[in-house]
């Protein structure tokens, strides 16, 4: 399991999140973590959030390794309350 820091390509807005350190097998799996603790699913049965962006506009940094027994999710996140 690997730590990345996933983050929006543009600046937040109020009451959006920034971003978010998770833990996830690979890049791809990253970008589909909501930083509320979610998967963000694109799918016609649930809308994305509006606290969050589409997978497709999401950023992600390599950090480091999880110690083993680490679970998929979220370490930490930030959120602009307005």
């Amino acid at each position: 399991m690997n730590l990345y820091y996933i983050f929006r390509k543009g600046s937040a807005s109020y009451d959006e999140f920034e971003g978010a350190i998770v833990a996830a097998k690979n890049e791809d799996e990253a970008k589909t973590i909501h930083p509320d603790g979610s998967i963000n699913v694109v799918d016609d049965e649930r809308p994305l959030s509006d606290t969050w962006i589409h997978p497709e506009y999401v950023k992600v940094e390599l950090i480091g390794k999880a110690v083993k027994g680490t679970k998929q999710g979220v370490i930490l996140s930030s959120f602009r309350a307005g």
